[in-house]
């Protein structure tokens, strides 16, 4: 399966490029609340204590509603925690119960999507959402792909899941993308994610630039939450850095669901 072009990389020149931006802009000036010039989600996956523990405070003091993709087994392990975090405004998306990855990476071999087929992962959905429902009564309408794949089978048996994914929910979010997401082209069943662990607030600053040029959506994907960028971990400053940057630029920031409803609104519309 061939990648999908970054947002704002389609020309081959500046000249283009500027083109294209202004473009961009002036679809986007259609779909974004007035005042704002492009949008950010903030997302993290799988349930872990540290985004309760570092993430949330930090979150709420900014005044941020995020977006938390879960697993049930972790939600249930401290589910007054969570319980709390869907009352203070933050968004509960499904991850699936046993997050299957490819085959390829070692620890995932047991329940691999290799292993599964479409069947499978419909109820593996399913039941995700029917045991988020039971722990905190939220009906999630967002769901993100582990590991960012989404495929079930091998060789010629390989399917894509993500029609699956588009009947069940709203928006599909992938993971480990390199681009933003155009609101007037992209397609909600497989939003584009960049990684914010191990990486500065530097790093991030020329895609959150070329977002806001575009009037894209850039949704940014996150694990840990700790002091400093380490493994999987995204540091609490760069989080800081990001939020203060899009307040002083115009930037939307809201859950992947509230801008995804926008967006599918926009272009019923």
């Amino acid at each position: 399966m061939g990648r999908r072009r970054a947002f704002g990389r389609c020309a081959s020149d500046r000249s283009g490029l500027d083109a294209l931006a202004q473009a961009g802009s002036a679809q986007a000036g259609s779909v974004w609340p007035a005042g704002f010039r492009a949008a950010i989600s903030l997302s993290f996956d799988d349930a872990r204590p540290s985004q309760i523990r570092h993430g949330a405070p930090v979150l709420e003091r900014l005044g941020v509603a995020s977006t938390f993709f879960v697993l049930p087994s972790a939600l249930a392990a401290d589910r007054r925690a969570w319980a709390g975090m869907v009352e203070r405004g933050h968004e509960i998306g499904n991850h699936t119960v046993h997050h299957p990855c490819s085959a390829g990476m070692g620890w995932s071999s047991s329940r691999s999507l290799q292993a599964l087929s479409l069947g499978d992962m419909r109820r593996e959905l399913l039941a995700a959402s029917a045991q988020i429902r039971r722990l905190l009564g939220v009906d999630p309408w967002v769901f993100a792909y582990p590991c960012g794949q989404t495929f079930v089978g091998r060789g010629t048996e390989t399917q894509s899941y993500v029609p699956v994914v588009a009947e069940l929910f709203g928006v599909g979010r992938t993971f480990n993308d390199k681009w933003a997401n155009s609101p007037a082209r992209c397609d909600l069943a497989q939003v584009a994610c960049i990684s914010s662990d191990d990486v500065s607030f530097q790093a991030l600053r020329p895609k959150l630039e070329e977002t806001a040029e575009g009037g894209g959506w850039l949704v940014l994907g996150g694990h840990e939450v700790g002091e400093n960028s380490d493994f999987e971990t995204t540091a609490v400053g760069t989080l800081e850095a990001v939020v203060r940057w899009c307040r002083e630029q115009a930037i939307w920031i809201d859950t992947v669901g509230a801008i995804g409803r926008r967006i599918a609104s926009t272009s019923v519309e």
